[in-house]
């Protein structure tokens, strides 16, 4: 199955190097994991409420691309969880820079603190809304009650969110914001009525993002794209759809 999805996004494993070959290991972990009993899942309850928040605090708002660095963009959930939003971005392509999406901190301030969220904007725009998501996320989660508002870094290792329940909240963020329930369902039941297993190929991958929110969304076969930023975005890809489908077969959101 692996190998059939990467052949979807034009990479062959007989051409690749080291450096590309590290990055399989994400994406075979991502790949195979059963997202419905990982460790970090939060319970049916939070999820619940976390589904709330996204379709009242987020999705109604479009500033997580386009204005995504303007704070009106966050004012709905400033107004409600306190600490003000702020938004910064640099392009780092080499080394370890690259693997970094982006990160969030809260900066003391004499009016009560702010919550810093740096995203790397050298990658394509879907994987910034990602990343501004993700560390909303950690904000929601923070505001909540769930834990402190700690510096936390999000990387291209996605496999390792799994046993994290700070980490698989924040990704949740996203999944709830890329596919809507109403999505999920058509998905799942057309694969349930077809008598099909849940293997996931690549042309359902590609009608999943297909339906996604446009933010989100990010273009595998463009000829300019590298084999490594394929890998690490179809990886991203893989993520987040079966996560968005555990939500909805354990908490019904």
């Amino acid at each position: 199955m692996g190998s059939k999805l990467l052949d979807g996004v034009g990479v062959s494993t007989s051409r690749i190097g080291m450096r590309v070959w590290r990055q399989l290991g994400d994406f075979r972990s991502v790949l195979t994991s059963d997202y419905h009993v990982a460790p970090g899942l939060p319970p049916r309850p939070l999820l619940r409420e976390l589904s709330r928040i996204v379709d009242r605090e987020i999705k109604p708002h479009r500033g997580l691309i386009g204005r995504w660095q303007d704070p009106r963009s966050y004012r709905r959930l400033v107004s409600r969880f306190g600490p003000q939003i702020e938004v910064r971005a640099h392009p780092y392509r080499r080394g370890a820079g690259l693997d970094l999406w982006g990160f969030s901190c809260m900066v003391p301030a004499r009016s009560g603190g702010k919550f810093l969220i740096f995203v790397n904007s050298a990658h394509e725009r879907g994987a910034l809304a990602a990343t501004i998501g993700h560390e909303l996320g950690h904000y929601i989660y923070g505001a909540i009650g769930r834990g402190r508002w700690l510096a936390q870094a999000m990387e291209s290792t996605f496999a390792a969110h799994l046993a994290s329940e700070s980490e698989l909240f924040s990704d949740s963020v996203v999944a709830l914001s890329t596919f809507s329930i109403a999505i999920v369902r058509e998905l799942v039941g057309r694969w349930r009525s077809d008598g099909a297993t849940r293997e996931l190929s690549f042309d359902r991958l590609r009608r999943a993002f297909e339906l996604a929110d446009p933010r989100f969304r990010i273009d595998l076969t463009r000829p300019s794209l590298a084999a490594p930023w394929r890998i690490r975005y179809l990886t991203w890809m893989v993520h987040f759809f079966k996560l968005r489908c555990a939500l909805f077969d354990t908490a019904e959101v």
